[in-house]
Parts: structure tokens; C-alpha cells; sequence
């Protein structure tokens, strides 16, 4: 074979991405590409430059030539032709292999890993009988002692409720040596209290984080998770809510790598509890334990407690370069999640149409699956294999690296776990989330079920959705700052929310709703147009889904004053809300490191901040 012959050979196996290029615009329609990091150059038509800035993700030249024609109806039947011509721009150094990341990204051979214990905290709200289901779950199935604290946050506003928690925790504190504090309303109140009095000048910002009186008539679970960001400092934290059970499962767990990936998690969908009971893990590993021996870890000590040595390319599949650059021997695991198994824990089904692959091909393989996934709350959510992306995004069981200065939760509303996890991402670039290949069971007491209306693919549109995406569109890579110099960034990008006027939130907010009904049709057309052999209810959910977006996409973005959260107010009402919500989030992320270090001293710790 010829060394061309060989090249070619290795090319087609490979995963590439378009680098990070630059462009420079000429005559004659051509665009000047050239890569800084090699210092190569071509000159282009306009169409290939935006055919590369499709190939964000590694992928094989095969895989980018296929997504690229279905992408792009005219190009159908021409994947052979763009195969070529992304081997010729490879062979101009336009492309980057992922064994590069291979040779560089690899497991310690004796990796460090901590031994300090957790907080464990427990967030409760008005579910007495699946707070004691969990506690009991947690007696069985771990060794209580691996934590040096166990705190049952509640958020509870009924009374009895409240009572039956603080039953049910003393209950739980005499099977164990380990401290259990129950933190109820009155708890809180008087831990606020000793932070306000110990940072007088940070009062305000106390009380707009972490003060239920304030938020009385909002949904405050991340208001309770600040709480528990707080009682922790300075420790490893692990989170969990009230109705999970912590025993620990391996759904289509493969033997795979670890892979690095941006995207979505996979799933299945079940009948009844009765169907996933054979992923019970055979080994029966403590779940606190499962993620303490990752969290906090460096990326190499990560790698190398997973038994991962050199790194195979399938680990970079679907990765991005972006996120790759940012990596080294210094990223941390900050986060830990894993999957669940049982109720999905969103009130929105739009996320099935997102999978791909195997999830995709389960989901779809028969009318049963289709069923199951649209009528019962009954799936899985997770990882077949360890997966370290740039962000969290939610777990019911989550693990958090509290001795670094993570950033406070939103205190009102839901979609806090996401925001959360970008806010890490902004203040730590370079840090990673492992969302690892195991999972719990979610059975929320009372089980809920799907309506109507929660079966209908639905475009979010409830003012401020864009706000959700403010972080992330707003981020850089500036990994020579400290930490307090981006959190203190980060409170400035709350602060110039702030100062829009009604005007120019309306316009956000309409052009976060066109992009988004644009992106959700072209993917909902895409769908469609592979789906002519699947279930009757999958084709039928997607047909409805096109027409809504036809309907939406022909009227007015916002027909009349803008509506959303809270749902009593419209109009400059509402962003008058959300404007003065933003300017005292921005002033409470400022003072946050002040409150934090407040808090540090009041649990009698005081280790450095990282």
C-alpha cells in the first residue's frame, strides 16, 4: 500500500472537526480559512467554509459527509463527494484529529484521590413519606459514617409536614454516630441570622439567596440548595432530593471508555418498575462512595481511577474542540451526577426527540416503546459510560467539590440545576462534570402522571427563557483569571441585564422565541422526514409538532404583552420584575465569596479556597 493509499486509509477511520480557523473575506466569492495553530491556509468557496462550520463535533469524514447531505436535501446521494473534498481540506490543515487529545489526555498511573468526607444534604418539600423512604434507602445502602454530616434541608411550608421531617430525621440520627442537623424554617432562620450578624454589610444579599420569608409565594428548591452550598463550605458536598431511592443501578452499561461529549444523556423507556430491575448493579458499590472517588479529582487521577490508561478515539466522538483546548492535567472534576431510573423529573417530553443512536433506535422499535415513553413516567435517564462534559446540568443525586468557589444557586424558579451548571462552568473554564454510568430510581410520592397538555411538543416561550442562555452566551475562555475575578464578571453580566429597558427585553425575548421555534422546526422536518417507518403515535406526536411551529412561525412572536414567571404580572410589569431580579442577583453573586467565607468560619472550617 502506498503511504497516500495508507493516509487515506487513516483519514477515513479517524474523528475530525473543523479547528479553530479564521476567516478573512476576498473577491471573486472565495474566503481566506487559516489555522493559527498550524499555520496553514486555503482559500475556499462559501459554501465549504459553511459546510466546515457545521463539523463542530469529531466525527468520521463518513459521518460529517452524512449528516452534512441530510442537513441539506441538494446534497443527498453526494456524500462520496464531500468526503473527498473534507479530505482535501484535512490534508490543508484546516481539520484536527482527536489523537491528538489521545496522545495528550490520559489516566494517572497512580492517580491521587481524596479521602476527606462529605456534607450529605437531603432537600425535602412537603414529602414526609419520601423523605423517610430515602433515609431508610441511605441506612441500607451506604456506610453512613463516610460523611462527617448529614443535613435534612426543608423546604416544606405546611407545618405538619414539617413536624413529621423533623420525626423522621431524629429517627434517622439514632442509626447513626454521625451528625444529622435537621434544617427546618426556624434553623434557617437563625442560621441566616448568624451570617447576617457576622456580614452585616452583605444583609441584603443574604436574604435574596437564601431567605424562604422572601420568596414565599415562588418555588425555591434552588433557594434550598444554596442552603446547602452554605452548611458545607469548604467540603466535598453530596446533594440528593427526598424522593430517590440510593440504591444504585446499571442500565445498558457498556465496557466502553470514558468519552467526553457536549451532548444529551440516553434512555429508554419501561412499562412498569418491574422492567428495570435487572440493572440492579451486581456490584452493590456504596453510591456516596461512587462519586467521592471522582470528585475533587484531577482529570488524569479521574481517568486513572476509571482503570483508563491511553484513551482510544472513540472516547472524543461527538466532543468539540472548544471544549477539548480547554482541558489539561489541571481540570478537576467539580461535578458529579449520575442517571435515574423511574419518573423523568421534567413536566416536557420535547427532550425524546432529541436522542440519537441507540436511545433512538429503543425508543422506536416497536409501538410498545413508543407507548411506554408517551403515556407512563417510567424511564431512564443516564450514561452507558462515564461521561465528562463542560457542564452540569441535573441529577437527583449529584456530587459538588465545595472546597472551590462554586457560585450560589438562583433562589426562585425552575431550571436552576442548568444555570447552575453553566455558572460553573463561567467562573471554573476548564473544570468538567461527570455524569458517571449508574443510576437511582426517582419515585416521587404521589407518582405523577403525563395530561394532556404535557404531551405536546411545546417551544418554551414563558418570558424570561431567554435569560436561561445568558451565561453561556456570554462566555469566554479566560483561564488566566482566578475564579473570584470571573464570578466577579459574571455578577457584571447580571448587572447589564439589569439595565435594559422594557424595549430591549421584549426584543430578546423575541428573538430568543424565533430562533428557538426555527431550531425546533428544522429538527422536527428532519424527524419527519426519517420517521415514515416508525410507530403511528411518534409519527403522529411529530405531525402535530410541525404544524404548531407552522402556526407559530406565520404569526407574531409575542401577540401582546409579554407573559411568564411570575405569572400574575405582564408587560413592563413583569420585566420591571425580573429587572430589579437581576440587579440584586448580580450584587448578591458579588458578595457571594464574602458570605461564603462567613459561612466557612460559622461551620468551623477553613480551608482555602481553590
Amino acid at each position: 500500500m502506498s503511504t497516500e493509499q495508507t493516509n487515506q486509509t487513516h483519514a477515513e477511520a479517524g474523528l475530525y472537526a473543523f479547528d479553530q480557523c479564521k476567516a478573512y473575506p476576498l473577491p471573486d466569492n472565495r474566503i481566506l480559512v487559516r489555522n493559527p495553530r498550524s499555520g496553514r491556509q486555503a482559500v475556499l468557496t462559501p459554501d465549504v467554509y459553511s459546510a466546515l462550520t457545521a463539523c463542530t463535533q469529531f466525527r468520521t469524514l463518513a459521518d460529517h459527509a452524512a449528516r452534512l447531505a441530510s442537513d441539506n436535501p441538494a446534497l443527498n446521494g453526494q456524500e462520496g463527494a464531500i468526503v473527498q473534498v473534507l479530505d482535501s481540506v484535512r490534508r490543508d490543515g484546516l481539520l484536527i484529529s482527536a489523537q491528538i487529545y489521545a496522545t495528550t489526555l490520559g489516566g494517572a498511573v497512580n492517580p491521587r484521590l481524596n479521602s476527606d468526607r462529605p456534607v450529605v444534604a437531603i432537600i425535602t418539600w412537603e414529602r414526609p413519606d419520601a423523605l423517610a423512604r430515602c433515609l431508610d434507602s441511605l441506612a441500607g445502602h451506604c456506610e453512613l459514617s463516610n460523611a462527617v454530616a448529614f443535613y435534612i434541608i426543608d423546604d416544606s411550608r405546611q407545618a405538619a409536614n414539617q413536624a413529621r421531617n423533623r420525626e423522621t430525621t431524629s429517627a434517622f440520627a439514632e442509626r447513626t454516630d454521625t451528625p444529622v442537623r435537621y434544617m427546618g424554617e426556624t434553623e434557617q432562620r437563625q442560621y441566616l441570622q448568624q451570617l447576617i450578624t457576622a456580614v452585616p454589610a452583605h444583609g441584603e444579599a443574604i436574604r435574596f439567596l437564601a431567605d424562604r420569608d422572601r420568596w414565599t409565594d415562588y418555588w425555591t428548591s434552588g433557594l434550598a440548595r444554596t442552603m446547602a452550598l452554605l452548611v458545607s463550605a469548604g467540603r466535598r458536598l453530596l446533594v440528593l432530593d427526598d424522593d430517590i431511592l440510593a440504591v444504585p443501578h446499571e442500565p445498558y452499561r457498556g465496557d466502553g471508555a470514558p468519552a467526553f461529549s457536549e451532548g444529551g444523556r440516553e434512555a429508554a423507556f419501561f412499562a412498569n418498575d418491574d422492567d428495570w430491575q435487572e440493572f440492579r448493579a451486581s456490584d452493590d458499590t456504596d453510591p456516596m462512595l461512587r462519586h467521592l472517588r471522582y470528585l475533587g479529582a484531577s482529570l488524569p487521577a479521574a481517568l486513572g481511577a476509571m482503570g483508563t490508561g491511553e484513551l482510544p478515539l472513540s472516547s472524543f466522538e461527538g466532543a468539540t474542540v472548544p471544549f477539548m483546548e480547554s482541558l489539561g492535567d489541571d481540570s478537576r472534576v467539580l461535578v458529579t451526577e449520575c442517571g435515574s431510573l423511574g419518573d423523568p423529573g421534567t413536566s416536557r417530553l420535547d427532550w425524546i426527540t432529541g436522542l440519537d443512536g441507540a436511545s433512538m433506535e429503543r425508543l422506536l422499535a416497536s409501538d410498545d416503546s413508543v407507548d411506554c415513553a408517551l403515556s407512563r413516567r417510567n424511564g431512564w435517564s443516564g450514561q452507558s459510560r462515564p461521561t465528562l462534559s463542560p457542564r452540569a446540568n441535573m441529577s437527583q443525586f449529584t456530587g459538588l467539590d465545595n472546597r472551590h468557589l462554586l457560585p450560589p444557586y438562583i433562589p426562585v424558579f425552575r431550571g436552576e440545576d442548568r444555570l447552575f451548571g453553566d455558572m460553573t462552568a463561567f467562573v471554573h473554564p476548564g473544570s468538567v462534570a461527570l455524569d458517571d454510568a449508574w443510576a437511582v430510581p426517582h419515585k416521587p410520592i404521589p407518582e405523577r402522571q403525563w395530561t394532556d397538555a404535557d404531551r405536546q411538543l411545546k417551544t418554551p416561550s414563558a418570558f424570561p427563557a431567554f435569560a436561561m442562555d445568558w451565561v453561556r452566551d456570554h462566555a469566554d475562555d479566560r483561564r488566566g483569571e482566578e475564579p473570584l475575578a470571573r464570578l466577579r464578571r459574571l455578577a457584571q453580566l447580571y448587572a447589564d441585564l439589569a439595565e435594559l429597558d422594557h424595549e430591549a427585553m421584549v426584543e430578546l425575548h423575541t428573538d430568543y422565541l424565533l430562533r428557538a421555534r426555527a431550531d425546533d422546526y428544522r429538527h422536527l422536518k428532519a424527524l419527519q422526514g426519517v420517521a415514515t417507518d416508525a410507530p403511528a403515535a411518534w409519527q403522529l406526536l411529530i405531525g402535530k409538532g410541525v404544524e404548531r411551529l407552522n402556526r407559530e412561525l406565520a404569526g407574531e412572536p409575542v401577540p401582546g404583552p409579554v407573559t411568564g414567571h411570575p405569572e400574575n404580572l405582564r408587560g413592563e410589569s413583569l420585566t420591571e420584575w425580573w429587572r430589579v431580579f437581576w440587579r440584586d442577583f448580580g450584587r448578591a453573586l458579588q458578595a457571594w465569596p464574602a458570605i461564603r467565607q462567613a459561612a466557612l468560619r460559622l461551620n468551623g472550617t477553613l480551608p482555602a479556597d481553590k
